[in-house]
């Protein structure tokens, strides 16, 4: 199963996330595992409003049920995504964030 949710911006920037399971047998029944990657650096991930680590983030194993995870960045939009892990699975996550454009207001006013 994969789910692709991309809008294309201005000079071609991408908001949004592609996502893909990946079956892995390994993995203990009633979990499973994503791995997360941003276009942005040092992002912050959020996983049902608490705070996991930065990007990427490998093979995070959860009970299977429904998250939702959200990217924060510095000069970028936040991203929420809702995600389902399923049993002995690895859900694959590609986020993409539009930066957050600067208007020469915001500059003169620093």
């Amino acid at each position: 199963t994969s789910r692709i949710n991309v809008e294309i911006g201005p000079d071609e920037f991408l908001h949004g996330t592609l996502l893909y399971y990946i079956e892995e047998n390994t993995i203990e029944d009633g979990k499973g595992q994503f791995t997360l990657t941003s276009n942005s650096q040092d992002t912050k991930v959020y996983l049902n409003n608490e705070f996991i680590g930065t990007t990427p983030i490998t093979n995070f194993s959860l009970n299977t049920g429904e998250y939702t995870i959200k990217l924060i960045a510095t000069n970028y939009e936040d991203l929420e995504i809702p995600i389902i892990i399923t049993g002995k699975n690895i859900l694959n996550i590609k986020g993409y964030q539009f930066p957050i454009p600067v208007s020469f207001e915001d500059v003169e006013n620093e």
